[in-house]
C-alpha cells in the first residue's frame, strides 16, 4: 500500500511511502495499516498482493513524462522484517494536485501500478483540535505562527513524522548512534511487536526526556546515511 500527506505540503513536494508488509491470509489493507495520523492518507482502497521471489525487487516510481526513479528491497529484508517502506518525492510544484503516478514492481516479471495524487484543500484558519480527537495541522505556516516552538527543540510532531519515515533496516544503527545499547533497542522493537516505526516513536520520546536536541538527531541521521531525512521530518 502507498500512502501520500492528506494536505498538499507549502513546498509541492509530498513524500510518497510505498510499503510493503507480510500479509496474514484474509486480511485486508486497513487491517494492516490502520491510520491513526489523519495526516497521512491510503493513495487506493486496496491492497496490491505481490508474491515476493527469491532475489530482488526493484520498484521504480514515475510522475508522469518524467524520469522514473528507483529503489530497490532484497529478499532477505522482507524475510527479516515485518514490512519494508521506500520514499519517493513527487514533485508538483509544476504539476496539478491531481497527477498520474505510475509505480512498476519488477521482479522476473513487471506489476504496474497506477493511481493519481490527490489532496485535501488547506486553509488558512487555525483548526482547533477537539479533546480526544487526532488533528492535523491544516497551514504550518499559520501555527508555527501562533505557536512559536525552538529551532533545536525536539517537537512531539518531529518525533510522529521522523518514526514514519525512518526505514527498517537502519532502525538499530540510528539508535545506537544516539547512545541506546543494542539489547535495549531490541527490547523496544520486540515490545512494539516487531513494528520499527511504534519503537522509534517510543526510543525518541525517551531520547528527548533525556535533553536530545535536533542538533544531536540531525548529526546522528546523517552518520547513518539518513541526511536527507533531516529537511522531512522538520516540515
Amino acid at each position: 500500500m502507498s500512502f501520500l500527506p492528506t494536505h498538499m505540503p507549502p513546498s509541492r513536494k509530498p513524500v510518497l511511502e510505498v510499503r510493503f508488509v507480510k500479509k496474514p491470509h484474509d486480511l485486508k489493507w486497513d487491517d494492516v495499516h490502520a491510520l491513526k495520523d489523519l495526516c497521512f492518507q491510503p493513495v487506493k482502497g486496496d491492497d496490491d498482493d505481490i508474491v515476493f521471489l527469491q532475489g530482488t525487487l526493484t520498484v521504480a516510481c514515475q510522475l508522469r513524462e518524467k524520469s522514473p526513479k528507483s529503489e530497490v528491497i532484497q529478499f532477505s529484508d522482507i524475510r527479516t522484517q515485518t514490512k519494508v517502506t521506500k520514499y519517493f518525492e513527487l514533485d508538483l510544484t509544476e504539476e496539478s494536485d491531481e497527477t498520474l503516478v505510475v509505480l512498476e514492481v519488477v521482479q522476473t516479471s513487471t506489476q504496474t501500478i497506477k493511481f493519481n495524487t490527490r489532496f485535501q484543500a488547506t486553509t488558512n484558519v487555525a483548526m482547533t483540535p477537539v479533546r480526544g480527537a487526532a488533528f492535523c495541522p491544516m497551514d504550518a505556516r499559520s501555527q508555527s505562527a501562533e505557536v512559536p516552538t525552538l529551532s533545536g527543540e525536539v517537537t512531539d510532531e518531529k518525533i510522529t513524522k521522523l518514526s514514519k519515515l525512518l526505514p527498517d533496516g537502519k532502525y538499530s544503527e540510528l539508535f545506537e548512534n544516539l547512545g541506546f545499547k543494542y539489547d535495549h533497542i531490541q527490547k523496544i522493537l520486540k515490545k512494539s511487536f516487531m513494528d520499527s516505526t511504534a519503537a522509534s516513536k517510543e526510543l525518541l520520546h525517551e531520547w528527548k526526556n533525556k535533553g536530545g536536541s535536533t542538533k544531536d538527531l540531525d548529526a546522528a541521521l546523517r552518520k547513518v546515511d539518513l541526511g536527507g531525512l533531516v529537511p522531512e521530518y522538520k516540515k
